[in-house]
């Protein structure tokens, strides 16, 4: 677009009429004159059945034309048949089209080249069209624009070639000529959907400052909702902290790279919910995690829907519903999306780094005092259970060797079955106000009380595993 005001010029377009009807009206008036009209002969016009009549006989006629007055634009030279035009580039145009212009023109306009577009004598189509807008007017020039109906998801108006629905034909105030700046141009169509954005608690930036081409291409894509790029790409152009999170892990949320990734959870424009979710974290993890997920390396993740349901005692994160007190939900360099690290072995010597990820919330003193009255309720008399359980010097109890990590039908999540091998023993615990009592495959029944000791040691008749 060039940047420049075109001077209007002086002309009066009712001079032009007045000369119109003058010229048309003097032959007339001459002859009914008594004088001897024999010797006046009246100029052929050049649109008369011998010259060029299809001029007039096209449904849309410029003026001069249909007034046969072609010397309105052209003049003879030395009485032969040969013409120029009186006028040259925007001049001769100007001269009856009087136009005010905005500050950014189109470039034909701004060159004076009026005839680009425009018949200067008739047309088929409105405006005197050399083609139809319909019909790749604007693509003659604009070859790049045209190629977006081979997209995959073209722009309904680019698709049809309605151009004028969002650029201005010779003038405009905005850039790129178009109608309106900024989202009030996407408005002019996709008003109701900015509206019922603007309703919700959390607004996505680029809806806030009305920055829809940030995300959208305004022509056509091959990607779906005519972005720029396939999600998650077309996200990382602003989100680059997460981009280095996908970059960097070892283990990516399985969400993120199926289906429609970054939309499987968030919404794009607007939401209810923090971060743009689409429900909230709980339920959404949820609707995804309500079945077996086999992973890529073959292992199958738990039906996690089904097993909240079926066991009462949940673990406080689940009670939270916040998942994302243990997972982060795009990326992990650990096992099981995990943010922290935790063993997935059942038997491992005790070392505090290794249970990082329990310590975010439990006070690794508990595992760490071989005696204590107040670190823990799991003890005999002072002799702390936690401690003895898991700083064996051999075979060293994890903490999913006796707790299920996410909900259990015992308390404290206690687990039901203890894994070893390929099969499982049952654990049965019960708890009561002053101790309770503990049975598994790993030894006998067993009592504790806090008030006094009931036992000596677990080593004792300790199972033959």
């Amino acid at each position: 677009m060039t940047k420049k005001r075109v001077a209007l010029w002086n002309w009066d377009i009712i001079g032009v009429i007045l000369f119109l009807i003058f010229t048309s009206f003097v032959p007339k008036a001459l002859s009914k004159e008594k004088t001897n009209t024999s010797n006046i002969q009246l100029r052929p016009s050049c649109v008369d059945a011998e010259c060029h009549t299809n001029y007039s006989e096209s449904q849309y006629v410029h003026g001069p034309v249909a007034l046969k007055e072609c010397n309105v634009c052209h003049r003879t030279i030395e009485n032969r048949h040969v013409f120029r035009l009186i006028n040259t580039g925007e001049k001769l145009c100007t001269f009856c089209h009087k136009m005010k212009y905005k500050y950014f023109i189109h470039e034909p306009v701004a060159k004076g080249e009026c005839l680009k577009c425009h018949d200067p004598h008739s047309s088929e189509l409105p405006f005197f069209l050399k083609a139809d807008r319909k019909k790749k007017l604007c693509f003659t020039c604009h070859q790049e624009v045209g190629k977006f109906q081979d997209k995959n998801y073209p722009h309904a108006p680019a698709e049809e070639e309605a151009c004028i629905l969002c650029h201005e034909t010779h003038s405009s105030w905005n850039n790129k000529l178009l109608i309106g700046e900024g989202e009030n141009l996407c408005l002019s169509c996709h008003k109701k959907e900015f509206e019922s954005f603007l309703k919700m608690k959390h607004i996505h930036e680029p809806v806030i400052e009305g920055a829809c081409q940030k995300c959208h291409d305004p022509h056509g894509s091959n990607y779906p909702m005519l972005t720029y790029k396939r999600e998650p790409e077309s996200c990382f152009d602003c989100h680059q902290e997460i981009a280095k999170v996908f970059k960097n892990s070892k283990h990516v949320h399985g969400a993120t790279i199926i289906e429609k990734s970054c939309s499987n959870c968030h919404s794009t424009h607007a939401s209810s919910f923090p971060k743009l979710l689409e429900k909230p974290i709980f339920d959404l993890c949820l609707s995804c995690h309500n079945k077996p997920i086999q992973n890529r390396d073959g292992t199958v993740l738990k039906n996690i829907a089904k097993e909240m349901e079926e066991n009462p005692f949940k673990h406080g994160p689940i009670r939270q519903n916040n998942c994302n007190a243990c997972h982060p939900p795009h990326g992990s360099n650990i096992s099981r999306l995990l943010i922290s690290d935790y063993p997935q072995q059942f038997y491992i010597p005790f070392n505090v780094k290794k249970y990082s990820l329990c310590f975010q919330c439990h006070l690794k003193d508990t595992f760490l005092q071989e005696r204590t009255t107040t670190l823990t309720n799991f003890r005999d008399g002072d002799l702390n259970l936690h401690f003895l359980h898991v700083n064996k010097k051999e075979r060293g109890r994890t903490c999913r060797a006796c707790h299920e990590i996410h909900a259990s039908k015992q308390r404290a999540h206690v687990r039901s079955v203890v894994p070893y091998g390929k099969g499982e023993f049952p654990l049965v615990f019960i708890a009561d106000t002053e101790g309770g009592t503990c049975a598994t495959g790993c030894h006998f029944e067993k009592a504790y009380g806090r008030k006094y000791k009931r036992i000596q040691s677990l080593d004792d008749n300790t199972a033959s595993q």
